[in-house]
């Protein structure tokens, strides 16, 4: 009886532990710095795509503990930054205390994006160039067709 009594307890703290063991925080998306052009993009297997131009680097990365990101960068090794996340900002801290500042960037509705498709103005014609007068006097006269009466 007492086996019963404690097995919803024991399931209670095997639930509450495994969650615990998670970030409180999601990185998956795409991110965009806030004063350059540079992205990286988290996927759910560990891997990141770092960009920057037209120069991309695709990588893995990890949690080395709660509150530190690991991004192995070939043969530069891995770099360790402190992760700061409120919402869709990021802050990645290095060693050195520089901040890199990123938001993340977010996938349109597709009702908005086709209303932005809309108010795009429609591309302009090619211009025609201008019929050519004929001089008076030397057009071509149309015969007309008899009519029946």
């Amino acid at each position: 009886m007492k086996v019963f009594r404690l097995s919803p307890v024991l399931l209670l703290l095997v639930f509450l532990a495994s969650c615990s063991l998670k970030p409180a925080w999601d990185l998956t998306g795409k991110w965009e710095k806030v004063d350059g052009k540079e992205t990286l993009e988290f996927a759910q297997k560990g891997v990141v795509v770092l960009s920057s131009g037209s120069t991309t680097l695709t990588s893995t990365y990890k949690m080395a503990d709660a509150k530190h990101l690991q991004i192995e960068v070939g043969s530069f090794g891995p770099l360790v930054f402190e992760i700061q996340l409120a919402g869709n900002d990021l802050v990645l801290k290095g060693a050195s205390g520089q901040e890199l500042k990123f938001k993340k960037v977010l996938p349109q509705p597709p009702a908005k994006a086709q209303a932005q498709a809309q108010a795009q103005p429609p591309a302009k014609a090619p211009a025609q160039p201008p019929a050519q007068a004929q001089p008076q006097g030397q057009g071509h006269a149309q015969a007309s067709k008899p009519t029946a009466k």
